[in-house]
């Protein structure tokens, strides 16, 4: 009896999974069979909304993800295509199809790195199919431009002197004129190789203003024996101007390891070969002499001498190294990425230290629109005067056309002595910047070559330096003005 009990328990159970079962498969069924066809007659967002309906039930599956990554990639979703072989890839190990795929779709996004690192997981048969593979040497870069600045002519004629000042100095720097040239090799599928020499000149000018004693005849009476002569000890104003120019050659490595699940690591050094003029001067005491007395009867004549404090100037050449070091660290999740950047640098006799973090991210599925915001925070050390400080960098991008972007940056915060692109442009400027702005066109034409032009408009802060007798120490007063750059640049892939 208990027997026939258990045998109609099982069947009950049974029989009340079958349609379970059943209903399974039917699902499956059907949304592979929608999925299909929608892929078959190219109904890319019927592929996605079926696909992802599908996932949400628990069936995922090679050719599922294979359908919804080509039709993210026909929609122009890029990083969700990414997604989607990656999740093929898992599903069918070594899958040449959607190997190859998956790479193409990297070069597309300009994520070269990993493209290449994909490809040590590819045998030689699907490497040879490849339509573009890795070269030793990818690209090569050249641009140049020039800076315009107004600083010559709002603060060239500033009078920087008062009654009490024995000595005040300025320095000024006018218009730039730049070139760079680049070239970036792939020493590995893993490792590539980044080197770039830059030259810079600059129009400096350095001004000094001082305070000489005269005399001036107060009177000259006339007496029996000849003329007496009495003097007024007055003060004018000296000024010395020199113009040369800052010239600055500069050498920039970068070596980046790709790794697995989109990880990266750079490693990058700047060193910059300063050569300027450096004014010396020498404070002397000099002797101010005229006529005390005069004697016509025996044609005698007393001189009458005082001292006073002048100063002597010599232009010296001198040379100088400053430098830049450091680290870049990324996670790539295809939709955004996140850096991390350390700096260690020792620029116009300071040293800073610089920690960065930075986000980019795409502005909606596709690639079309895109940002970066990065927050910084610096600490430099000028012979134990310690300041902190913090900048913002903002740059917005967009896809105005099939082959060409438009791009706007936003630095707020002082860049003075310090680094931003993993230390590839260091703002070695003696004066502060409030800001800086800049607008870039980039256009492709073909495979092989690509243009850019942008326009920079930069605000400085700088001081000139006064000597008092009250205070022999220096003291800043400051001064402002703008800068506007244009720069050019060209990229030949090979």
């Amino acid at each position: 009896m208990n027997r026939i009990l258990f045998t109609a328990f099982l069947l009950v159970i049974v029989s009340g999974l079958l349609p379970v079962k059943l209903k399974a498969e039917s699902n499956f069924r059907t949304y592979d069979s929608i999925t299909y066809q929608a892929y078959i007659d190219q109904n890319w967002p019927l592929v996605l909304q079926v696909g992802n309906e599908a996932i949400s039930h628990d069936f995922d599956y090679y050719y599922l993800r294979m359908r919804m990554g080509a039709a993210a990639y026909e929609l122009s979703f890029l990083p969700l295509a990414i997604v989607h072989y990656e999740k093929a890839l898992e599903f069918n190990n070594g899958d040449p199809t959607a190997q190859k795929i998956l790479y193409h779709v990297f070069l597309a996004m300009g994520k070269n790195p990993q493209a290449y690192q994909l490809t040590k997981k590819f045998n030689p048969q699907v490497i040879a199919g490849l339509n573009y593979k890795m070269k030793f040497a990818e690209a090569a870069y050249t641009g140049g431009g020039a800076s315009f600045s107004n600083n010559f002519d709002r603060n060239s004629n500033t009078r920087f002197i008062g009654n009490d000042n024995s000595l005040s100095s300025q320095v000024l720097f006018g218009d730039k004129q730049f070139y760079y040239g680049g070239i970036q090799f792939n020493l590995s599928p893993s490792l590539g190789f980044y080197l770039e020499y830059d030259h810079l000149a600059v129009d400096k000018r350095t001004r000094f203003s001082y305070v000489e004693d005269e005399l001036e005849v107060r009177t000259i009476r006339h007496e029996s024996w000849g003329y007496q002569y009495e003097y007024n000890t007055t003060q004018h104003v000296v000024e010395k101007e020199f113009n040369n120019k800052l010239q600055q050659d500069q050498l920039y490595a970068n070596l980046r390891l790709q790794l697995e699940k989109g990880w990266s690591v750079s490693l990058f050094g700047n060193g910059l070969f300063i050569k300027t003029d450096r004014i010396s001067v020498e404070p002397y005491e000099g002797t101010l002499s005229d006529t005390l007395s005069f004697m016509p009867d025996i044609n005698e004549v007393q001189y009458y001498n005082q001292s006073y404090l002048s100063y002597r100037f010599k232009q010296l050449d001198t040379t100088f190294f400053n430098y830049v070091a450091g680290f870049h660290l990324t996670k790539d999740y295809n939709q955004l990425s996140v850096g991390f950047t350390g700096i260690t640098s020792n620029i116009n006799d300071s040293k800073q230290k610089q920690v960065s973090l930075d986000v980019f991210y795409y502005l909606g599925r596709s690639v079309n629109f895109y940002g970066i915001t990065e927050a910084t925070w610096m600490y430099q050390n000028w012979y134990g005067y310690k300041t902190n400080r913090f900048i913002f960098r903002q740059v917005l991008g967009h896809k105005i056309y099939k082959t060409s972007w438009l791009e706007a940056e936003y630095i707020h915060g002082n860049l003075n002595n310090a680094s931003i692109k993993s230390g590839m442009i260091v703002f070695n400027h003696s004066d502060n910047t409030d800001y800086r702005m800049e607008i870039m066109f980039h256009a492709m034409f073909g495979q092989h070559l690509d243009l850019s032009l942008r326009y920079q408009y930069v605000t400085f802060a700088g001081n000139y330096y006064e000597t008092t007798e009250d205070y022999p120490g220096y003291i800043s007063k400051p001064f402002e003005y703008q800068a506007q750059n244009i720069i050019g640049g060209i990229k030949w892939t090979f």
